[in-house]
C-alpha cells in the first residue's frame, strides 16, 4: 500500500468513528435542561486496547481525578491524571514504559454546555508526542538484542501507531459526561487498493446514572483489511469520590 493509500484509508477510518460517535444525540434529561451537575470530586477511567498481529493487543488504563465548575456558557470539567497502568507484548514493552510514564490530560478541561454536551476539549496524546515516543521506542528496541523478525513485527506496529494516533480515539464522545444510554453502530466499506477488501465497523454503547452522568460509554472499532482483522475498543466509567 503506497503512502497515498495509506493516508486514505486512515482518513476514512477516522470519518467512519467521528460520523458514528456525532451521530448519539444528547441525553434524554439533559434534553429538558434537567441534568445534575455534581458539585463533588470524581474520577474518570478510560481503558483503551488496540489489537495486534496474532491476537495479543496493547492496553491503556488511564485514571483522572476532577471535578465540575459552574461557568457563563455552562460548566468546565477539570481534572488531572492519578494513575496509569499499560500492557503490551514484551517486544514492545519500551514503549509500554514511556507510555506509562507519561502524563496525558486525557479530556481536560473541557468545557461543556447546559444541555451536558462537550463544545470544547483536550484531546489524548498523539502527533509529536507520538512520534517521538515511537523513535524513542524503536532507537531501544535495536539495542535489546531482538531478532529481525521481531524488530520489523514491533517497528511496523510503532509506526501505525504513529500514522494513527490522532484518527480514532483522541477526541473524546462529545455526550461523553452525560450520554444517552443506548447502542449505535456504523459500518462502511474501505476503498482499498491491489485488489484488497476491507471494512470498518463501529459499535458504541453507553448506560448513564438517575442523574443523566455518564456510568460507562464503550466504543468499540474493528477493521477488516483481507484477512487482517483488528479489533480496538475504549470505555469510558465515572464514579463519584
Amino acid at each position: 500500500m503506497t503512502t497515498g493509500n495509506r493516508r486514505a484509508f486512515l482518513g476514512q477510518l477516522g470519518m467512519a468513528a467521528a460520523t458514528a460517535a456525532s451521530g448519539l444525540p444528547i441525553s434524554a434529561i439533559a434534553q429538558t435542561g434537567g441534568i445534575i451537575v455534581p458539585s463533588g470530586p470524581f474520577r474518570l477511567q478510560r481503558e483503551l486496547e488496540r489489537g495486534l498481529k496474532g491476537g495479543q493487543a496493547v492496553r491503556v488504563i488511564r485514571e483522572w481525578d476532577g471535578r465540575f465548575l459552574e461557568d457563563r456558557n455552562g460548566f468546565k470539567a477539570i481534572g488531572e491524571q492519578v494513575s496509569c497502568v499499560v500492557s503490551a507484548p514484551a517486544v514492545l514493552e519500551p514503549i509500554a514504559e514511556i507510555e506509562r510514564n507519561r502524563q496525558d490530560a486525557g479530556p481536560f478541561p473541557a468545557q461543556i454546555d447546559r444541555q451536558g454536551r462537550i463544545v470544547k476539549a483536550g484531546r489524548a496524546g498523539g502527533g509529536a508526542d507520538a512520534a517521538a515516543a515511537v523513535a524513542a521506542a524503536i532507537s531501544i528496541l535495536e539495542q535489546t538484542g531482538r531478532s529481525s523478525g521481531e524488530l520489523e513485527d514491533a517497528k511496523r506496529y510503532l509506526n501505525r501507531l504513529a500514522r494513527s494516533a490522532d484518527t480514532v480515539f483522541a477526541d473524546p464522545p462529545p455526550d461523553l459526561f452525560f450520554p444517552r444510554p443506548g447502542r449505535a453502530t456504523d459500518r462502511r466499506a474501505l476503498a482499498l487498493p491491489d485488489a484488497l477488501t476491507g471494512e470498518v465497523r463501529v459499535t458504541l454503547e453507553a448506560t448513564a446514572r438517575d442523574d443523566g452522568l455518564l456510568d460507562r460509554f464503550e466504543r468499540r472499532i474493528v477493521t477488516r483489511i483481507g484477512d487482517d482483522v483488528r479489533p480496538s475498543h475504549e470505555i469510558w466509567t465515572l464514579r463519584l469520590l
